[in-house]
């Protein structure tokens, strides 16, 4: 009886043998489903204007860990090119009216010019701009017997434009020595210009420099001068300056907030890859191309990926475009069950009918004689 049962106990674990091994032949085993989702940050420069663009925002978010950033505000601020042709316009009526003696008139006009370089720190203006409001300023103050305001702005238009030549028929010869004096008491520096971060674009007195910061100008006239910066990732500055000998300007720059530094990136396809590094994430930008839909994606690691769709399109197709970003970010959306990988060697996953063999072979070549010899 002993025997008997020692001879089950065998067979009981030469069956466990074989069963171990033809789990291991699966070399995986059905679970449920455990798919990790992924996150994405969609930026949209528009609402949602069909079904199509809403249907795609609902798919994604079912398939990922979805994150809507819409356009910001548009900005208050007048572009550089309307405001230049303000300033242009006002500085040829003050001529006008200083060359007819309206100074009264003159002045308010060349004042509100001088008001709107000040506003876009010249932004755009040649420096003989700035050098010819300067220099009627003068010639004003002088007709209203204001020297040492006169001097000022003399000093201010030899600044901007050490070259400068009033025009004898507008300018008496009392007024063109005036300015002769000024250029000789004209006194220069170097300017070095840094910023944090470096790399911004320099306007100087309206003249957009070659080099990025940091910057060293040479020979600038001591007094007054207008400093724009501008970085791709950063809040522009500008503000106007007093330049004193070997004057040197740190300016620390202000990050864009998320949907400035996504609209600004949306106009600029070079700048994309480096808002992806800067915020850290994996961002698609929905885009209008036509009729169709454009969502271009742009990972943290790998390819960018361009996905259109037509702006009509269903709740099916939305539901692909949805289905494509995701395996494109790692994540493999189904609804089939998840397959768990075995932890096991290859080696064993492709021998294991070997090994199996071997035990059964080892455990029968011991129990069977053992059994008949009682």
């Amino acid at each position: 009886m002993a025997a008997m049962d020692q001879w089950k106990s065998s067979a009981l674990l030469v069956a466990c043998t074989l069963l171990a091994g033809s789990s291991g032949c699966a070399g995986t085993q059905l679970g449920p489903a455990a798919v990790s989702q992924g996150s994405l940050l969609l930026y949209r420069s528009e609402p949602p204007r069909t079904e199509a663009d809403k249907q795609l925002a609902q798919e994604l978010a079912k398939r990922l860990k979805l994150r809507q950033v819409n356009a910001p505000p548009k900005s208050s601020n007048p572009s550089a090119t309307p405001m230049i042709k303000n300033i242009r316009a006002s500085l040829k009526r003050g001529q006008t009216l200083y060359q007819t003696m309206k100074f009264v008139e003159a002045q308010r006009v060349l004042q509100r010019a001088l008001d709107r370089v000040e506003r876009s720190s010249a932004a755009g203006l040649a420096p003989g701009d700035l050098a010819q409001i300067q220099l009627y300023l003068a010639a004003l103050a002088q007709a209203q017997k204001l020297p040492q305001v006169a001097r000022r702005h003399f000093a201010a238009a030899v600044s901007f434009d050490p070259q400068i030549q009033p025009d004898p028929d507008a300018f008496s010869p009392i007024f063109r020595n005036a300015v002769e004096q000024a250029k000789k008491d004209r006194k220069s520096s170097q300017v070095i210009i840094a910023s944090k971060p470096a790399g911004a674009k320099v306007s100087w007195d309206g003249r957009e420099l070659e080099q990025v910061t940091p910057v060293t100008i040479a020979d600038q006239g001591l007094g007054e001068h207008y400093l724009r910066l501008s970085h791709p990732l950063y809040q522009r500055w500008q503000d106007r300056i007093r330049v004193s000998d070997r004057a040197r300007l740190e300016i620390q720059l202000k990050p864009l907030s998320e949907p400035e530094l996504l609209e600004r990136a949306s106009r600029n396809p070079l700048l994309r890859p480096r808002v992806v590094k800067t915020l850290a994430a994996d961002i698609a930008w929905l885009l209008s191309e036509g009729e169709n839909l454009v969502l271009e994606l742009h990972p943290k690691e790998g390819p960018q990926k361009r996905f259109a769709f037509a702006a009509d399109a269903d709740s099916a197709q939305a539901a692909q475009v949805a289905v494509r970003v995701a395996r494109s970010l790692g994540n493999h959306p189904t609804d089939a069950p998840a397959r768990r990988p075995m932890a096991r060697s290859s080696f064993l996953r492709r021998t294991w009918w070997i090994w199996t063999g071997a035990a059964a072979l080892v455990v029968l070549g011991v129990s069977l004689p053992f059994a008949a010899s009682q």
